[in-house]
């Protein structure tokens, strides 16, 4: 399935490519695929477990274990910070030892002679007021050494595999059920509005998201304020957000908005659609 946010990295000793998990821009992915390259041919994992699903994360294959290593990326949540270890031989996720250092986006390669992980990443500072110096500027390489012995956390069994949507669906309706004492309290503040000045709205049920150079627009028969579009820097889903000016909060529809998250960091565009084909 489509994706970004991932890496690819080549097992040499089976001539196999690897691919773990990314972003499939509605959800967050936990599959592993390989490519024979002798054959051409993809195929899919059927490992009984694997890492929980995330995007941005790094990959790479050591050659003295045989693993393919991964680490850290992002999911619905935030940062994640487990490493694990994928061996192609015998189709099997293990959880390895250690913490991998949170940053939006992170890089490792692997010095095989000196058994060494160098992984760069982001670090914010006190002072940093824009989410750019996150984003963009790498500050912090860190260094992870490999020993075979004490590698695999044996106490951590590798999980089932599944998928993470973009939005949970108690995030798409907390806030937005009908509440009987919020729509009095907006009727008695419309009731007591003065007429030719502007007022601040009492508080939303629930908030919709922040959109930069998106549009909207007042349907008058539903009632309600349709906001969609946006993206650069901003929040860049496919979907619109309804808002009830009579129950005072917003809905969004579909629950499973597709964008790119993250993506434009590094400059890349997608040129309009998703990867199902919805306008973006």
């Amino acid at each position: 399935p489509p994706r970004v946010c991932t890496r690819l990295v080549c097992d040499t000793q089976t001539r196999r490519l690897v691919l773990f998990g990314g972003d499939g821009q509605s959800l967050f992915l936990s599959d592993t695929w390989l490519y024979d390259t002798r054959s051409r041919t993809w195929s899919i994992s059927w490992a009984q477990g694997a890492p929980p699903p995330r995007a941005g994360h790094f990959t790479l294959y050591d050659p003295g274990t045989g693993l393919i290593i991964i680490g850290g990326g992002y999911d619905r949540d935030g940062a994640r910070g487990d490493m694990w270890g994928y061996d192609p031989r015998h189709d099997r996720w293990q959880k390895l030892v250690g913490e991998v250092p949170h940053g939006w986006f992170i890089a490792a390669d692997i010095d095989p002679e000196r058994r060494l992980i160098v992984l760069t990443t982001s670090t914010e500072r006190p002072e940093d007021d824009r989410n750019c110096d996150e984003q963009f500027t790498v500050r912090t390489t860190y260094l992870y050494r490999l020993e075979k012995r004490g590698l695999i956390d044996e106490t951590a069994p590798a999980q089932p595999r599944r998928i993470q949507l973009r939005r949970s669906l108690a995030g798409a309706v907390d806030g937005a059920l009908p509440d009987s004492a919020r729509e009095a309290g907006m009727r008695e503040f419309l009731d007591a509005m003065p007429r030719g000045r502007w007022v601040r709205l009492p508080d939303a049920g629930r908030r919709a998201e922040l959109r930069t150079w998106g549009s909207c627009s007042f349907d008058s028969g539903s009632g309600c304020l349709v906001y969609w579009g946006g993206g650069h820097c901003g929040y860049g889903g496919s979907e619109y957000d309804l808002y009830d000016v009579a129950a005072n909060t917003w809905r969004s529809r579909p629950l499973l908005p597709e964008y790119p998250g993250r993506v434009w960091h590094h400059g890349i565009n997608l040129h309009g659609v998703t990867f199902s084909g919805a306008p973006w």
